[in-house]
């Protein structure tokens, strides 16, 4: 007795779930806002190689991610942060600003131990379809 009910009931369901029209395909903005903030969940994290990765493929192929962290030394923690803008100058290139809560580590004179929010204004690139972080040099 149950068996047909639920025969019944799967084909019901595959039928609702086949019917559903398609997620429309994200924007240009919505798939940078996602790469921002997946790069900053790995500085958050404290993923420093995670957070390499974001960056555009020639900083990479330029700078390894031993040179780019001796030049930029890790001198504090990602403890948030959130996209609040985004303003593109072209179709591959858009500036984001983003707010973050940091907290400088105990050595770092004479900040050390003080957590402070910040505003910051970082540019991204697409390259063949995916946004990446253009680090200053």
């Amino acid at each position: 007795m149950f068996k047909p009910l639920s025969a019944i009931v799967l084909t019901l369901l595959l039928a609702a779930c086949a019917g559903a029209p398609p997620a429309p395909p994200k924007t240009p903005e919505q798939a940078l806002r996602e790469r921002v903030t997946a790069y900053y969940q790995a500085l958050i994290a404290k993923d420093y190689k995670g957070a390499y990765a974001f960056f555009t493929p020639g900083y990479r192929a330029t700078w390894s991610a031993t040179d780019h962290y001796q030049t930029h030394p890790i001198i504090g923690t990602y403890l948030d942060a959130q996209v609040l803008s985004v303003n593109c100058v072209s179709d591959d290139a858009c500036d984001v600003t983003v707010h973050t809560r940091f907290k400088f580590n105990q050595n770092v004179a004479p900040l050390g131990g003080q957590e402070i929010p910040m505003d910051t204004k970082h540019r991204w690139l697409r390259v063949d379809g995916d946004w990446y972080y253009l680090p200053r040099s």
